[in-house]
């Protein structure tokens, strides 16, 4: 991937873009027990992320390492086929540690700006976690302890911001308050139901993006009183408004779903207007909300633009818009 990387980061510059958020990982190879390290052909490679990092820097572009782990089967698959009992829970937080240890290092070697840990994948490991079907997971009475306690590590090896990435799919939120108090920063990873209709109306959108903002999250950046930035991931396919991209036989797919180097879903059909759309209302929302400081485009696909269903925006008219939007939202065009 890295041969793409300077020509990604032009791209993202000339869409007026004064961040670059890089998700380099390690892979959860087994659950029981916990095997979580870099996977040569599956990770980056720690040159390839400081030549990324490298590069975006050379274009005066910011630069925040979110590290991700990757699964052999899916997120909710490893949560919950393992044991989560007392001992696995310890061996996993110790896991995690050293992961974000090591992508605190990276970014202070690199001169990366921020670190993001957390992610959509968190949730049964945050305070009083749940697994996806709703049912606890077990996780630590001292959760929250042990979460300070990662971040206070992260904070002696790297002396920039560190921010907390968290899911955002429904209004079902219930955010780990004083975790994200001890962080400079909320993440959002916005996959969020915003109309039933499909193809959808604009105008219904943005306003029901602005009450879900009003809502359910600027009462928890009062409470928290950090900066909340939003990461959208909406796929340019139909039925992506409703936060729900239909599964052949029920229930719903992940976004990541219809990402290269995935097979295509046929029954899924492709839409660029309903992305530039969403992204269009969302903007318009956030525009008037001045505590919402920052947006990010998930899912941006380096090697190339792509006409696909993906939620790379990398050559389709949403980048366009984005092309319009980010430097008036950052003040330098009026």
């Amino acid at each position: 991937m890295h041969v793409f990387t300077q020509g990604a980061m032009q791209n993202i510059q000339a869409l007026g873009s004064n961040w670059v958020i890089l998700d380099p990982s390690w892979t959860f190879a087994n659950n029981s027990p916990v095997v979580f390290t870099q996977i040569p052909g599956r990770d980056p490679f720690t040159k390839d992320t400081k030549e990324a990092v490298a590069s975006a820097r050379s274009l005066n572009l910011n630069v925040a390492l979110f590290p991700q782990p990757r699964f052999i089967t899916d997120a909710n698959e490893f949560w919950k086929s393992a044991p989560r009992d007392s001992a696995w829970w310890d061996n996993w937080f110790n896991h995690y540690r050293a992961f974000a240890v090591n992508f605190a290092d990276m970014a202070t070697r690199s001169d990366a700006q921020t670190v993001i840990l957390g992610g959509d994948w968190i949730a049964p490991a945050l305070p009083n976690g749940k697994l996806a079907d709703g049912t606890p997971s077990g996780v630590p009475a001292d959760a929250e302890a042990r979460w300070l306690t990662i971040i206070a590590e992260v904070r002696q090896h790297f002396a920039g911001p560190v921010l907390f990435a968290l899911p955002y799919t429904n209004t079902d939120v219930q955010p780990p308050l004083n975790l994200l108090r001890g962080t400079d920063g909320m993440y959002l990873l916005w996959f969020a139901k915003l109309t039933d209709t499909n193809p959808p109306d604009k105008a219904a959108m943005t306003a029901e993006i602005g009450r879900l903002l009003d809502e359910n999250i600027f009462p928890v950046q009062a409470q928290v009183g950090k900066p909340v930035i939003i990461g959208l991931s909406y796929p340019s396919a139909g039925n992506s408004a409703s936060g729900c991209l239909p599964k052949p036989g029920g229930g719903c797919l992940d976004w990541t779903a219809l990402n290269r180097p995935n097979p295509d879903i046929t029954t899924i059909s492709l839409d660029l207007q309903q992305q530039f759309d969403i992204y269009d209302a969302f903007l318009n929302a956030v525009n008037g909300r001045t505590w919402v400081s920052g947006v990010v485009s998930r899912g941006y696909f380096p090697p190339a633009a792509l006409q696909d269903k993906s939620a790379s925006v990398h050559g389709k008219p949403a980048a366009d818009l984005l092309w319009y939007w980010f430097p008036r939202l950052l003040g330098n065009v009026k």
